[in-house]
């Protein structure tokens, strides 16, 4: 039997990092003398396919850094995501496309369902039907009336005048009615509306006018033979996508044409792969980028400058997608800005202030295809979901937060790198802690760990969360163990570390 020395002090590793599971399988693991769970990055040997089971991954969690601005000192938190619940039913057994919170018209919450064509709908009262399937929707002022915007994959634009009715743009000028093939969303600044065509044109309505367009009205981006893909504002200019470039284009109020010029030494040499896969937050535009190269990365602005933000890992994830649509659209919670990357019935986030990548998975279906806020009212967000046909608005209430997604409990997920604690020895488990805020009544955290890279677990373990100590004895042998928590309730959960009080193998 072997002789065992107690390690006087416990070891704390913070909960914390970024997901970084594995690209291949049979891949050894090329780490060592991990001390922290924040380990960002992953090594990779074979070329096998992916694996989603081993490695460093936090689901429907959301990470936090606190910074003491007196000490200094900093905290790191995981806390359970908010869940959705139901806020009203505008069209039962339909998707949703398409959300928006009307400033100009007291925050009333305009909404798009249908698989083929849409209903828009201002609450749960219908404002008409459009030909092609709504995908995004803008506001904007047309003198002193607020007004809609609502672009479809019918190659039509629709607008809705407070107090009028929706009404689709005929002019003959108009890209989408002139024999031109539209994409993308629209984008409204100093009393235009742009759109973009794929043949890289950039057309504009009449000055303070939604139904009215001149032939002339339109700058070419062209700095590299492209294909446009779409628009966003970026501050003060408006930013044309392409498949493989990117141009910027700013107001310098031509009489006649476009008012735009192109600022000609701001060209990116990437583009985007979809209109369905740029996202604007704040004053900031995040997207996944393409390029000649064959490159897929996710990207935000950084001045002119792209700044890729997504890892090896998340990229591989893009690679693999297939044809499948990707959505990218974001959120801000908590006083994180959130970017959300979703294929596959998957969704990989971004907190943009901790430069962290996490998983959000469903009870059911995905319910954040798109989120809608106000400025003005920072109390609640509202999505719709492209996966359910309820037709339902969803809303995470930040003042009362859920934690069940209609209703449906989910599961929080952490599961751990390989963890030897710096020792590189066998040593004993005497005690493992959970250190983290009490739960307002009882709920389990399942433990298991596993020792040979994944392969098999050990018996889950509970530990009631609802104690004032959170803790497992008598937890056997390791050198390298990485563990996999869960823990499913309605409960709001908030966790900091793991500690472990061990025993020396002296043999």
């Amino acid at each position: 039997m072997a002789n065992l020395k107690p390690v006087n002090d416990p070891i704390r590793i913070p909960i914390i990092g970024s997901y970084n599971t594995r690209l291949f399988y049979g891949a050894s693991d090329g780490t060592s003398g991990t001390i922290g769970i924040g380990i960002i990055g992953q090594f990779i040997i074979g070329s096998a396919p992916s694996s989603v089971s081993k490695d460093q991954r936090f689901v429907n969690v959301i990470p936090e850094v606190n910074i003491n601005p007196i000490t200094n000192q900093t905290k790191y938190y995981v806390y359970k995501r908010p869940g959705f619940a139901t806020n009203n039913t505008p069209s039962a057994g339909n998707i949703g496309t398409a959300i928006k919170i009307w400033t100009g018209k007291t925050n009333e919450i305009i909404t798009a369902f249908g698989a083929t064509n849409s209903t828009v709908y201002n609450g749960t009262s219908s404002l008409g039907a459009v030909t092609g399937v709504v995908y995004d929707i803008q506001e904007t002022f047309v003198g002193t009336t607020a007004n809609l915007t609502f672009i479809s994959n019918g190659n039509k634009a629709y607008f809705y005048p407070d107090g009028g009715a929706l009404t689709e743009i005929t002019d003959g000028d108009f890209p989408g009615v002139a024999g031109k093939t539209i994409t993308g969303n629209a984008v409204h600044m100093d009393g235009y509306m742009f759109i973009m065509a794929t043949d890289g044109s950039i057309y504009n309505s009449d000055l303070n006018s939604l139904s009215s367009w001149s032939a002339l009205s339109f700058i070419q981006a062209n700095m590299y033979p492209d294909r446009g893909v779409g628009l966003a504002r970026y501050k003060e200019l408006i930013v044309a996508f392409g498949k493989e470039s990117i141009e910027f284009f700013r107001n310098v109020g031509n009489p006649t044409g476009s008012p735009l010029e192109k600022v000609k030494e701001a060209t990116i040499k990437i583009g985007c792969i979809s209109h369905t896969a740029i996202t604007s937050f704040e004053d900031n535009i995040a997207w996944v980028a393409g390029s000649d190269t064959g490159t897929e990365s996710v990207y935000i602005l950084d001045g002119y400058k792209p700044v890729r933000v997504s890892d090896n890992t998340i990229d591989a994830f893009i690679a693999q997608r297939g044809d499948t649509p990707i959505y990218l659209t974001c959120a801000k919670l908590n006083g994180q800005t959130l970017i959300f990357v979703q294929f596959n019935k998957k969704t990989y986030i971004y907190c943009v202030e901790n430069k962290m990548w996490h998983e959000w998975a469903p009870a059911t279906d995905i319910l954040w295809h798109k989120f809608a806020a106000s400025a003005s009212s920072t109390s609640a967000l509202f999505s719709i979901s492209r996966d359910s046909t309820s037709g339902k608005v969803y809303k995470i209430s930040l003042v009362s937060p859920v934690y069940s997604d209609d209703g449906n409990l989910y599961v929080m997920t952490i599961q751990t790198s390989h963890v030897d604690l710096g020792l590189d020895y066998r040593k004993r488990l005497r005690r493992f802690t959970i250190i983290g805020d009490t739960s307002t009544s009882t709920t389990n955290l399942g433990v298991s760990w596993s020792d040979n890279d994944y392969t098999t677990y050990s018996t889950v373990r509970n530990i009631d969360l609802n104690k004032q100590t959170k803790y497992l004895t008598n937890c056997g042998q390791f050198r390298r163990r990485a563990f996999f928590m869960t823990e499913t309730s309605a409960l709001p959960i908030r966790l900091e570390a793991l500690e472990f009080f061990i025993d020396k193998n002296i043999h």
